[in-house]
């Protein structure tokens, strides 16, 4: 394999092509763990030093909200993460930023990134159940 080929499959590996995945969440500090975890992706890979510099991702709209081009639903990310105003909600978003990027190397976590179902253990069983009942019901349904 040559070297340009090796670079761009790491390049795609990294901008989360071929690798994204709904993962439910159970509990909203969950939430808040995965929206940081997402927004150190490009920390991780080592294109930027602090998540403020990919322009392209939630930190940046998180902590500059805008009023045109929004991309987020600040009230509804708000409400989800168990927070009544969305003030209150940066602060604590941006708490979460700082220990994160003192971590000595970030790495994946496979709970973000492989996992159907984040939360304890009934509830994870809980959501199995429900995507193999899906799944059979679409077979059954053809």
């Amino acid at each position: 394999m040559d070297r340009d080929t090796t670079i761009e499959k790491k390049e795609r590996a990294h901008f989360g092509e071929d690798r994204s995945h709904t993962t439910v969440i159970e509990k909203r500090e969950l939430l808040l763990r995965c929206i940081v975890y997402i927004d150190m992706n490009m920390v991780r890979a080592g294109v930027v030093d602090h998540p403020r510099d990919w322009v392209h991702g939630g930190y940046v709209e998180i902590q500059n909200t805008r009023r045109k081009c929004i991309l987020i639903d600040y009230e509804t990310l708000c409400h989800r993460a168990g927070y009544s105003i969305f003030e209150r909600f940066q602060k604590v978003h941006l708490k979460w930023i700082n220990p994160a990027l003192t971590k000595a190397e970030p790495s994946r976590e496979t709970g973000w990134t492989e996992a159907i179902a984040v939360g304890d253990e009934s509830f994870i069983g809980f959501v199995k159940r429900q995507m193999h009942d899906l799944a059979l019901d679409y077979v059954d349904s053809m």
